[in-house]
Order: structure tokens, then C-alpha cells, then sequence
């Protein structure tokens, strides 16, 4: 939204945008992406955003004993990447711009994705960040609900040393 001589126009990018409730919707229906394997080789799968769940899973393999993991919490996302920002090698022959790199736990573990475009890519960024966030978030309010009272002396302390800085 830009203000100008006191008039409010909505810029028409921000206003184009899909909006957050949108993407997690899409999201949880499940789009096909590929996983990207070393050597390059592409694994068709139905991806789901489980945010009931708070999960990252897909399906679609055919493996009756998979040794594999299909599913993933969101809490134990590191990070998204775009795939300009990812220099595996297994991505050199595909287009970057849509290429996804999701980082997991403490060992970062890897999953690379190919999406059909750049904007499906944006929206899986997009939908996975917030949906790190919130997982994140909810971990915090949590916490702060275990512990009222921690947090309350904490606050008073900090508003007493406050207080006689001043």
C-alpha cells in the first residue's frame, strides 16, 4: 500500500498476491513435485502441507517396506532455500528458479524438489516459511503457558533495572 497527498492506493503486486489462507489451502490438497535424487533423477510425488498435523509428507511411492522417511514435522525444519541459493551438484541440470531445497534437524538432512514453475515454487516457499513460523510460534506459546509466572518475574525484574537506569 503506498499513501500519496493523503490518498490510499493498494499496489497492485501486493494486491495480486495469493493470500496465506489461499496457499496453505493449496498446499494441503497436495501438488505434485519431484524429488530430486543424486544424479539427478526425478521422483514424481504428491507432496502435502499437513498443517493439522504439522507435517511435510507425501506419497506416491510404490515401496511396500520403505526404509525412506514420507513424512516430516515442521518443527524440525532448519530452513527453505530457493534453489539459486542451493549448490548441490544434483541440481546443475535443472532450472534453479524452480528448485526448492528444504534443510531438516540438526544433521541437515536434504530434500531437494523440482516444482512445474516458478510461481508453484513461490507458493511452496511461501507456504512452508509460514508454516515453519507458526510451528515455531506455537512451540514459544507453549513454553510461555508452562511457565506464567517465570516469565511475569522476569518482566518485573527487567522493568525494576529499568526503571533505575533511568
Amino acid at each position: 500500500m503506498c499513501t500519496c497527498a493523503g490518498k490510499t492506493r493498494v499496489n497492485s503486486e501486493e494486491y495480486s498476491r495469493p493470500s496465506v489462507d489461499r496457499i496453505l489451502k493449496a498446499l494441503s490438497e497436495g501438488m505434485v513435485l519431484h524429488k530430486i535424487k543424486d544424479g539427478g533423477i526425478l521422483y514424481p510425488r504428491k507432496f502435502i502441507l499437513d498443517t493439522q498435523n504439522m507435517k511435510l509428507r507425501y506419497t506416491g511411492s510404490e515401496k511396500k517396506f520403505r526404509k525412506k522417511k514420507t513424512s516430516w514435522d515442521l518443527s524440525n525444519i532448519r530452513e527453505v532455500r530457493e534453489g539459486e541459493k542451493d549448490y548441490a551438484k544434483r541440481l546443475e541440470p535443472f532450472d534453479r528458479g524452480r528448485c526448492i531445497a528444504v534443510i531438516f534437524g540438526a544433521n541437515h538432512h536434504t530434500l531437494h524438489l523440482l516444482t512445474e514453475s516458478k510461481p508453484e515454487r513461490d507458493m511452496w516457499l511461501k507456504g512452508l516459511r509460514f508454516a515453519q513460523n507458526m510451528e515455531q510460534y506455537m512451540d514459544q506459546k507453549e513454553q510461555t503457558d508452562k511457565y506464567p509466572f517465570f516469565l511475569t518475574s522476569i518482566l518485573h525484574a527487567l522493568k525494576k533495572i529499568l526503571c533505575a537506569l533511568v
